[in-house]
Parts: C-alpha cells; structure tokens; sequence
C-alpha cells in the first residue's frame, strides 16, 4: 500500500440505458472520470449529473443509484482507505464530491496506465495524485468529533426504526424513548448525529421510497402516495418536487427514455 487512499480494481467502461439497477447497497468509495455522454448518480441526497472531463469522488457505504438516458463512457476504480482520518472524512461525506480542475487532465491517463500495465512508477504517480486531491478533501471535511460519533452510536436503533417506520408516519416520540431521551434532546441529538431532524429523516426516507416504486412499478401516484404515507397525491407531488425539482409523473416518464 502506497498511500492512504489505493485503488482496488476498475477500468474503462461503456454505459448505455441498461445502465440502472434500482438502488443497491455500495460499500465501496469509487473514483469516476466522465469521459463522454453524461449519466445521474444518487447516493441519497438527490441526483447528480457526471458530465465529462470531471473527476468524482463518489462515497461508499451506503444506497447507491445510477442510471444513464444514453450512452456514457467513464473510467472508474474502486478506493480502499487505510487511513483513520480519512475513513472519518469520507464517511462525512454526504454527497458526491468533484474535484478541482487540476486534478481532472491527467487522471484518465494515468487510469489507462494503472490497469492496463500496472507499473510501478505509473502507480506512483496515482497515489501523489490522489494524495494532492485528498489534502483539499481533508480540509473541507474534517474529521468528526467524538461526541458526534458517540450520538451517531446512541441515537443508531432509533435510526434504524424510523428508516423501517418511515412509511407509516411513526410517532417521533416513540423513537426519542428508544434513545432514552425526551424530544427537545433527541431533536438536537439527532441533528448533530444525522445533519438532519428526525421529520426530515422521515420525509427523505419516504421520498426515496416513492422514487423506488416510481420506477421499479406501475402503481398509480395515488397508490404510491397511501403505500408510502403521503396519503393524498397533492401532497406527495408536493413534497416530491420541493426535493428533487421535478413532480413525480417526470420522473416516472425517465425511467423508459431514449
């Protein structure tokens, strides 16, 4: 191992509207450079669009989705890291990171170099690359302290209940005496612990479950709206566009695009 961060294994890939797996669980931190076309990445804060000639840092350890309209080529590896603070900095990472332009010129190069002849110096050269790129990811991000990581670990049944409960409106009150606190300190918990209220842990939940069912079924809004809590579609349209910009019925008509 030659410096905190390693590449694991990747290559060159051509990605076409097959490209869509539904979410999946990633555990696996991956280094993307779009060569051409363009292609959606969501780790669970909305999608983002990969667009050529940009380096992406995508976060693992979590529910991944991707898909591609048309077709898109992309070198990508997948990142092992070794280092204590930097394990701490990604896991913060909430979102899919791009890195400076400076960092964008040489890395498919260098990619083509790695995985096809696996040199020694051409290895070298990777690792002073990612190591000047995660400097500037360290200093955005840095680690977490330990009273966040020990809320994180308190507040971490209730977390999971509300995630399994989310769909059915679950008492907040339930889940502030799973963690053994009363709502005013399980509210502020919460937010140090998860960069979010416990109602928008639920509200985000549930929208990412409409958008499952949006393009995983044909169930009507209506039926998507009761199935996943909203109750009435006005709502759920609503709510659906204030987080992803879009009403439902346009995301659902992406799912079969050209």
């Amino acid at each position: 191992m030659l410096g905190p961060l390693h590449l694991v294994t990747g290559g060159f890939h051509r990605c076409t509207p097959t490209w869509d797996r539904g979410w999946h669980h990633e555990p696996q931190h991956k280094l993307y450079v779009a060569q051409r076309g363009a292609a959606f990445y969501d780790v669970g804060s909305g999608e983002q669009r990969l667009v050529p000639g940009q380096l992406y840092l995508i976060p693992g350890g979590r529910r991944h989705r991707n898909r591609c309209p048309r077709a898109f080529a992309v070198w990508w590896a997948h990142l092992h890291c070794v280092d204590p603070q930097l394990t701490a900095a990604l896991a913060a990472l909430k979102t899919i990171t791009a890195w400076p332009t400076r960092g964008r010129s040489p890395v498919w190069q260098l990619l083509d170099g790695f995985f096809t002849e696996r040199r020694a110096a051409t290895e070298l050269r990777v690792q002073s690359l990612l190591a000047d790129l995660l400097a500037d990811l360290l200093a955005d991000h840095p680690a977490e302290p330990d009273a966040v990581i020990t809320a994180r670990a308190r507040l971490a049944p209730a977390a999971a209940w509300l995630d399994a409960q989310a769909c059915s409106n679950p008492p907040l009150l339930t889940a502030a005496r799973m963690a053994g606190l009363g709502p005013a300190h399980f509210h502020r918990l919460a937010v140090a612990a998860w960069g979010e209220t416990p109602h928008a842990r639920v509200q985000r939940v549930r929208l990412e479950r409409v958008r499952d069912l949006l393009s995983t079924t044909d169930l009507s809004i209506t039926a998507v709206a009761e199935r996943c809590g909203f109750g009435n579609p006005f709502y759920l349209t609503r709510a659906f566009r204030q987080r992803y910009g879009e009403p439902p019925s346009h995301h659902r008509a992406r799912r079969s695009g050209p």
